[in-house]
């Protein structure tokens, strides 16, 4: 905006949340790959179905026991048909932050749309590893390799899905939780910044 000739303060108010809306699982599934999010979403749509044509086939070659769910409303029924022993598709979960909880990995594979994925700063604050893309973490200020792990191709985020479900102990899933509850993401924090800004407090 600066760049356009904007000369009144600026501020920006990424999405926060309430931490304690978000328990963590202490016993997950570690084999269990996972991805919510809504299935009337182009984006969604076309990152999942990449996923299934490029990225599962080579996570399942080199570890059979892996398994995926996925959920979101308006699930097309090109996606419905790849349900199968190892593979739940889920047209809608009652308990969101349950399926969250149950899972050891929450994959975001993105490569259009905009905005901050609120679906990525729930499982960081639910100490979920998480594997996106570039775009997918457009706006969330974390580190790759810290906080995530991104895979912009399929080779790329089969090896990042591969990486955590051969070591479930990595620390990703560590690191992005304490970025979160620590304050990095928590709703008080932006609504105090918010008003400082406005002069409200």
């Amino acid at each position: 905006m600066i760049k356009l000739g904007a000369d009144l303060p600026i501020h920006i108010a990424p999405v926060g949340i309430d931490t304690n809306d978000y328990p963590i699982n202490k016993e997950p599934n570690p084999t269990l790959v996972f991805h919510i999010g809504a299935m009337d979403w182009l984006p969604n749509i076309e990152g999942i179905e990449w996923f299934f044509e490029k990225v599962w086939p080579i996570v399942k070659a080199k570890f059979p026991a892996a398994q995926l769910a996925l959920a979101g409303k308006k699930m097309p029924e090109s996606i419905k048909a790849y349900q199968s022993n190892s593979i739940e598709v889920n047209d809608f979960v009652t308990d969101n932050i349950a399926f969250i909880g149950n899972g050891g990995i929450m994959i975001v594979p993105l490569f259009s749309g905009s905005g901050m994925r609120v679906k990525i700063v729930e499982g960081m604050a639910m100490q979920k590893a998480i594997v996106t893309t570039s775009i997918g973490a457009e706006g969330i200020a974390g580190v790759d390799g810290r906080d995530f792990l991104i895979g912009n191709t399929a080779e790329e985020f089969a090896s990042n899905i591969l990486k955590l479900l051969e070591d479930p102990s990595t620390k990703i899933n560590g690191n992005s939780c304490k970025k979160i509850r620590s304050g990095s993401f928590r709703q008080f924090v932006y609504r105090k910044k918010t008003n400082q800004f406005f002069r409200f407090d």
